[in-house]
C-alpha cells in the first residue's frame, strides 16, 4: 500500500481491505482529493489508481467496457496473475463507489439501474480489469514488484582463481556487497581465453543476478581471435561500469645491449629478423601489443607464443626470446630482481615510478592497456542496470579499494556508461583490426 506520491509498503490483507473501504467511504462523502491512498495491495494483488483524483470516474469508464472485458476474460481464472476471488474481494468498494455516484446525482448511472449489489460489484471488477488494458497505467492491475536485489548476485569471472582478473574483482566484491546490501559471489569459469565464462554470463537470465567480469581481451579482441565466439560483445552484453586499467610494460632480456626504446629500435633495424618477442598466447593482448609496436616503429620481430606468462618470462630471462609485453603485477618482482629490464610503459603505474611512457620516448599512438569492467546480459531491465551502476560507483569511491588496486598495478578508472561503450567500440576496431591483419587465431 502507498499514499499518493509515496513509496509502496506491504501490509496485511485485512489492513489492505480496510484501506480500500476507506477509499470508497471517502469518495461517497465527496472527500476526493490527491491525498487519498493511491494503491492498495491485497496479498499479491492490488488496484493501481495512481494520480487519479476521481476514482469513481475511472469506475464509470471501466463499466462502459464491461462487454469487451467479458469477452476478453471469458473462462479465465486469473487476471494479470491475480485470482478472480482475490480481485473480487479487493474490489468490493468499486460497487460502493458507483452506488454513491448514483445516490448523489439522484439518477442511477445507466449501467447501475436495476442491478443487485453483487452483480454491480462483479461488473466493477470486470470493467476495471478492462480499464487496465484500455486506459494504461493510470488504471491498471499491478502486481507489487520485489525490490532489487532480493538475493545474492553472482559475478562470472572467466579466468582461474588467483589470476589478475580474479584478484581485482575480489577486491571490488567486498565493497559491492556493502553497496547492494546482499552477498556478491565470485564464480570462476575459465577456458578459451575467458570466452567460455563470458559466453555463459552473456546467455544468463537477464534479471541482474548474474553479471560478467569483462576485460579488453574477452570483449574487444575475442571476436577477431575466436572464429566461433559464443556471444556478441556488443549485442549480448550491456555495460554496468568500469573498474580499472592495467598498462603494458616492454621488458627485454638482460643480455640485450639495448638500454632504452630507441636503442631497441635501432638494434632491430640494424639486425632484421634477429629479435623474437614472446606473448602469453596466440591472439592475446600481449601478442597484439607486440604487433602494434612493430607497426608504430617499423621494425621486424618474430612472434613466439607461450601458454601463459610464466613460461614466457622464463625464456626471456634465459635469453631464448629478447622482448615481451606484459602487465606490471606479473613483471614487478623480476624487474626489481634484475632478471629482466623494463624499457617503457604505456601509462604510469605503481612499482614502475620513473619508467618513461611510450609517448614520452617518441612512440606516438601506442598506449596498449587491459581494462576491467562489469557487464550484464543485454536484456537486463534498465532500473536494475541503474541500481548496479550506482552500487559500483559507490564501491569505486572507497579510498581503501582504490589504494589496494594501485598497489596491485591497476589504475582505478570510472567513466560514464556511454564512455565505456565508446571505449569498447574503439578497442574492437583497434585490436580486432590488428588481429585480422596478422591472422591471429587462438590456439
Amino acid at each position: 500500500m502507498r499514499a499518493a506520491g509515496g513509496e509502496p509498503e506491504e501490509v496485511p490483507r485485512a489492513q489492505g481491505l480496510r484501506a480500500a473501504l476507506r477509499i470508497a467511504d471517502a469518495e461517497a462523502s465527496r472527500q476526493r482529493h490527491e491525498e487519498h491512498v493511491a494503491v492498495v495491495h491485497v496479498g499479491v494483488g492490488g488496484i493501481a489508481l495512481a494520480r487519479v483524483r476521481d476514482h469513481g470516474g475511472v469506475v464509470r469508464q471501466a463499466l462502459d467496457e464491461q462487454r469487451l472485458a467479458r469477452r476478453r476474460y471469458a473462462g479465465v481464472r486469473q487476471v494479470h496473475g491475480h485470482s478472480l476471488s482475490q480481485l473480487n474481494s479487493c474490489m468490493s468498494q468499486s460497487a460502493a463507489r458507483v452506488r454513491a455516484r448514483s445516490t448523489e446525482s439522484g439518477t442511477p448511472l445507466p449501467q447501475a439501474r436495476n442491478m443487485k449489489p453483487q452483480a454491480l460489484r462483479r461488473r466493477a471488477l470486470i470493467g476495471l480489469a478492462a480499464a487496465g488494458i484500455l486506459y494504461g497505467p493510470a488504471a491498471s492491475w499491478s502486481a507489487p514488484e520485489t525490490a532489487y536485489p532480493a538475493k545474492p548476485v553472482t559475478i562470472i569471472v572467466p579466468f582461474p582463481a588467483g589470476g589478475g582478473t580474479d584478484v581485482i574483482f575480489r577486491s571490488v566484491q567486498q565493497r559491492l556487497q556493502t553497496a547492494l546490501g546482499v552477498s556478491v559471489i565470485i564464480d570462476n569459469r575459465s577456458g578459451a581465453g575467458g570466452t567460455v565464462g563470458t559466453g555463459f554470463g552473456a546467455k544468463a537470465n537477464p534479471d541482474g543476478y548474474t553479471l560478467v567480469a569483462a576485460t579488453t581481451s574477452t570483449i574487444a579482441s575475442a571476436d577477431a581471435v575466436y572464429p566461433k565466439l559464443p556471444y556478441d560483445p556488443v549485442k549480448d552484453l550491456v555495460p554496468i561500469g568500469t573498474i580499472g586499467t592495467t598498462p603494458f610494460v616492454l621488458v627485454v632480456t638482460p643480455s640485450l645491449a639495448a638500454r632504452d626504446v630507441k636503442g631497441l629500435v635501432d638494434y632491430a633495424k640494424a639486425h632484421p629478423q634477429a629479435l623474437n618477442y614472446g606473448s602469453i598466447g596466440n591472439g592475446s593482448l600481449s601478442h597484439l601489443a607486440g604487433e602494434l609496436f612493430k607497426q608504430r616503429t617499423g621494425i621486424e620481430m618474430t612472434h613466439v607464443p607461450y601458454r601463459g606468462a610464466a613460461p614466457a618470462q622464463a625464456d626471456l630471462m634465459a635469453g631464448q626470446i629478447q622482448t615481451l609485453f606484459d602487465n606490471p603485477p606479473s613483471l614487478l618482482a623480476q624487474v626489481r630482481g634484475g632478471r629482466m629490464r623494463a624499457l617503457a610503459i604505456s601509462e604510469p603505474s605503481a612499482g614502475f615510478e620513473g619508467l618513461p611512457t611510450f609517448e614520452q620516448v617518441g612512440i606516438k599512438g601506442f598506449r596498449p592497456q587491459l581494462w576491467y569492467g562489469l557487464m550484464a546480459p543485454a536484456a537486463t531491465p534498465q532500473p536494475v542496470v541503474q541500481r548496479l551502476r550506482a552500487a559500483l560507483d559507490a564501491a569505486m569511491r572507497d579510498a581503501a579499494l582504490r589504494a589496494d588496486m594501485q598497489s596491485k598495478g591497476v589504475t582505478p578508472w570510472t567513466v560514464p556508461p556511454d564512455a565505456f561503450q565508446a571505449q569498447i567500440r574503439s578497442d574492437i576496431q583497434l585490436w580486432g583490426g590488428i588481429a585480422r591483419s596478422v591472422n591471429a587465431k587462438a590456439e
